[in-house]
């Protein structure tokens, strides 16, 4: 009995796995020297500076339909923001996303843009520490072609800095956001979104 069933879960791992693709992608950054800072006065002074910033980007694909995006970040001291030296740290960016030909749906971290960017934006920029996504829920379903309608609900705290010049930051706010939109594309009319 015991044989049977490794071999029927051996066989279903296998067929499940053998249609599972993942790529790598790794950048690391690392710096040592000294930081000039005061340039505004007429004394202007130099401080220790260096980081040690690591990422990993976890790209896997079940199938045709699900796709899991994973960021893993280890950076003492990083160039910008906190050290990320623990475990429990360490996973910065993640989302699970599920596509068939009319409907696509993440979960977890999401990056959307609504009406061109004016109703709604998130995005990640790493060299700046720069990150407003939230967590949440994103469904976009295709009734035809060129009609969509879209909705949005997530919750994420926002941290930046009062200067440029910190590294790590100062302020945060707590962020909810609820949305939902209509889109149209036709050739003569153009673009419509409302949300």
């Amino acid at each position: 009995m015991k044989t049977q069933l490794a071999i029927m879960m051996a066989l279903i791992l296998g067929i499940l796995f053998a249609q599972v693709e993942m790529n790598y992608s790794y950048e690391m950054k690392y710096g040592d020297g000294k930081e000039v800072r005061g340039q505004a006065s007429n004394n202007p002074y130099t401080t220790d500076y260096s980081y040690f910033e690591n990422l990993l980007d976890i790209n896997t694909y079940f199938g045709n339909n699900i796709y899991i995006y994973t960021q893993l970040e280890y950076s003492n001291p990083p160039l910008y923001g906190y050290s990320r030296t623990g475990i429990d740290s360490m996973i910065s960016t993640y989302y699970v996303e599920y596509s068939n030909d009319r409907l696509n749906m993440k979960l977890g971290d999401i990056y959307e843009l609504y009406g061109r960017g004016l109703s709604f934006y998130t995005m990640q920029d790493q060299s700046i520490d720069y990150n407003n996504s939230l967590k949440g829920l994103s469904l976009n379903y295709f009734i035809r072609n060129d009609l969509r309608i879209s909705s949005f609900f997530g919750r994420g705290d926002y941290a930046f800095r009062s200067s440029p010049a910190n590294r790590e930051t100062d302020y945060q706010f707590d962020t909810n956001a609820l949305l939902g939109s209509i889109d149209y594309e036709n050739q003569w009319i153009g673009f419509f979104h409302y949300s």
